[in-house]
């Protein structure tokens, strides 16, 4: 008797088999169907946000090293000519401020005399504390602080870049 129950199951199952396999299959087709359109029209607008990032990353970078080579440049001309080597130094700086916003206080603070060039062992020590680059673009934006110490030989050549 169980044996003929079994069987009676497997055919109620066989014939109930073919319209869910078909609504399975239809299903599947469907969600195929939305997941094609669904990327054919995907917006980039994550790869917009992506390059507005790093945009900005790239500018505070190139901010902080032509802060970087600009102090070095002038350190040299003011080591190299005659006079007072701190003044030589915001008089040279006074011609180079262009007012470039991501440049942060580098000239202000140079303007207002808020850094150190003296004489050391090897020859002089620059010293520029709490700078800052900044960058902005649409919701990004950044500020990175850091300080900055060069080190330069009697002759105004570059011994150490501190950052």
């Amino acid at each position: 008797m169980a044996h003929a129950w079994r069987m009676k199951m497997l055919r109620m199952n066989r014939k109930g088999a073919a319209p869910a396999m078909t609504l399975l299959f239809f299903i599947i087709f469907i969600t195929s169907l939305m997941l094609v359109f669904y990327f054919i029209n995907f917006n980039s607008s994550i790869g917009d946000k992506s390059s507005e990032m790093a945009s900005v990353l790239e500018e505070v970078e190139f901010s902080q090293q032509y802060m970087t080579a600009e102090a070095t440049l002038l350190a040299q001309q003011s080591i190299l000519k005659e006079g007072d080597v701190k003044e030589n130094f915001k008089s040279f700086a006074k011609t180079r401020d262009f007012g470039v916003e991501s440049f942060g206080n580098f000239y202000g603070k140079i303007r207002n005399g808020e850094f150190e060039i003296r004489v050391s062992e090897s020859g002089y020590l620059l010293e520029i504390k709490n700078l800052f680059a900044a960058s902005r673009r649409g919701m990004n934006d950044l500020k990175r602080d850091f300080n900055l110490t060069i080190e330069f030989d009697g002759k105004g050549a570059v011994q150490k870049i501190y950052k």
